[in-house]
């Protein structure tokens, strides 16, 4: 294996699954930014999109993932949270796209001062310092990915932009409803009043989404007032977000990647450095427990879902 070059920085693994000061730092910026980003409920509506959200979710699903394949471009006075930004935006393309990622690598440029504008914005929780860093970020971006724009690059940022509004929904429908939001998908098409509401819930944009057509489309042939009065509530519906949240995705983030877990002393200190968010060490240990029961119970029922059914004559 060729060694690298000394100024071209590598990326063995996911920075979040590391150790020492700059993992730390990296979780902190994370928990931070998840709490932030899953409360943006207009997030991505800027840009003209095509395809539904329930279809971006099922090919998200599909698609490998090769962690860290957009940060190949770093530099070496990247900073921990540039890393971050750059390793999510990796899980948005598809490794298999060049356009995707030629253009993950034109988007993951990020500058350290925004970086630090961002971050120092998100830890304050200055909502105007938050929106002025990411209009900042977003308009040098822009112009980037405008420059020599084509059918193919636009098809391209539209598919990284849709999978980016299907992430936010798929951690909303795991941490909420602890479920995996292709089942809540399935059952929509099939019928489930409930389902639809809740996915309504995720996102206003399964409104119009063809998993719900049948169902919203029977209420208004029937006059179901019930059923809007219902619908009315989950589309003014706002998500109970706190850290703890955040927390719980970052732990699902571990058990999907088959991560072992540091220990959970250290695991602690690492997401509650102050010793302020857990009432001791075994009621985390217990959350640990927890969500990592949570975690297989969601990967279950979804096999169990998905499962084909056997028929007589298959026997």
């Amino acid at each position: 294996m060729d060694k690298p070059k000394g100024n071209e920085p590598t990326f063995p693994a996911p920075i979040l699954v590391g150790s020492g000061p700059s993992t730390d730092q990296a979780v902190d910026f994370l928990l931070t930014a998840i709490e932030r980003a899953l409360k943006e409920d207009e997030w991505g509506l800027q840009h003209p999109l095509e395809g539904e959200i329930s279809n971006w979710i099922e090919e998200a699903a599909q698609k490998p993932i090769h962690p860290g394949a957009s940060a190949a471009q770093a530099t070496t006075n990247r900073t921990v949270e540039r890393d971050v930004l750059r390793q999510s935006l990796a899980l948005n393309v598809d490794p298999r796209s060049e356009e995707e990622q030629q253009i993950a690598t034109l988007l993951s440029n990020i500058s350290p001062e925004d970086a630090q504008r961002l971050t120092s914005a998100l830890h304050s929780n200055d909502v105007e310092g938050i929106q002025a860093a990411q209009s900042a970020i977003v308009n040098k971006l822009g112009e980037r990915v405008k420059d020599g724009m084509t059918p193919t690059r636009a098809a391209a940022f539209g598919a990284i932009v849709g999978r980016g509004r299907a992430a936010r929904a798929a951690a909303l429908c795991l941490l909420l409803y602890k479920i995996d939001p292709t089942v809540l998908i399935n059952r929509a098409r099939n019928g489930d009043v409930q389902a639809v509401l809740n996915l309504i819930r995720l996102d206003r944009l399964f409104l119009t989404d063809s998993c719900t057509a049948k169902v919203i489309r029977e209420a208004e042939f029937q006059n179901d007032r019930p059923f809007f009065r219902k619908l009315a509530t989950a589309v003014k519906y706002k998500p109970q977000l706190g850290w703890k949240r955040g927390c719980r995705l970052y732990l699902y983030i571990l058990f999907a990647m088959g991560q072992p877990l540091p220990p959970l002393v250290k695991l602690q200190l690492r997401v509650d450095p102050d010793g302020t968010r857990f009432r001791s060490f075994p009621a985390f240990e217990r959350f640990v427990q927890r969500c990592g029961k949570d975690f297989e119970n969601i990967q279950a029922h979804s096999l169990a879902e998905h499962r084909p059914v056997s028929k007589p004559h298959d026997i």
